[in-house]
C-alpha cells in the first residue's frame, strides 16, 4: 500500500524522468497483480504519456462509462 502510494507521489513529481521511471514500475507491477483501481490506471496513463511508452506497450484504455453495466 505505501509502496503505490509512493508511485502516485513519483508521477506527481515535475521534470523528472527517473521518479516518473520508478513510479511507473510500481504502478506496472500493481496493475500486473490485478489491482485496477482508478488511481493506478489514471497514474500508469499519465505516466504512459510523460515517459512516451510505446502504444503497443500501454495498459488498455478503460471501458467507457456508458459501455458498463
Amino acid at each position: 500500500m505505501y509502496e503505490r502510494r509512493a508511485a502516485y507521489e513519483f508521477a506527481k513529481l515535475a521534470n523528472d524522468p527517473a521518479s516518473w521511471k520508478k513510479g511507473y514500475a510500481i504502478l506496472q507491477q500493481n496493475y500486473a497483480k490485478g489491482n485496477k483501481m482508478p488511481g493506478v490506471i489514471s497514474n500508469l496513463k499519465t505516466l504512459e504519456q510523460k515517459l512516451n511508452i510505446p502504444l503497443a506497450q500501454r495498459i488498455p484504455d478503460p471501458m467507457p462509462p456508458q459501455f458498463r453495466r
